[in-house]
């Protein structure tokens, strides 16, 4: 997510012709990008917390799952079947990470995976 930082200063003129600066302003706006998001009950994802095997299951075909670093380094990416899929994360350090799904039909979901 990109964070963009506005700065307004506005001026204000009297008859007098006398200007004065009378408002400094921050103004933030988080960008976010638009993607379709798939259903949640189309898949799930358990335990988790998880120690070493994270079990997805899947109800499209064609889905890939990647994980990443909560600071966004995409760390692992597994392309996933119908049905139910074993994942080995005993190579993850404990911590937190983001789970992200996508579809062939461009849906996507991310979830909150935990690691023991």
């Amino acid at each position: 997510m990109k964070k963009i930082t506005l700065l307004l200063f506005l001026i204000v003129f009297q008859t007098t012709l006398f200007a004065e600066a009378c408002l400094w302003k921050s103004v933030e706006h988080n960008a976010m990008t638009l993607v379709d998001q798939t259903d949640p009950k189309d898949f799930s994802m358990y335990p988790n917390p998880a120690k070493s095997t994270l079990y997805v299951t899947s109800s499209k075909q064609a889905a890939t799952m990647e994980i990443y670093s909560i600071t966004g380094k995409l760390l692992m990416k597994k392309d996933l079947v119908f049905g139910e899929n074993t994942i080995n994360v005993s190579v993850l350090n404990p911590g937190i990470y983001l789970a992200k799904f996508s579809y062939e039909d461009n849906a996507q979901v991310t979830k909150k995976l935990v690691i023991n």
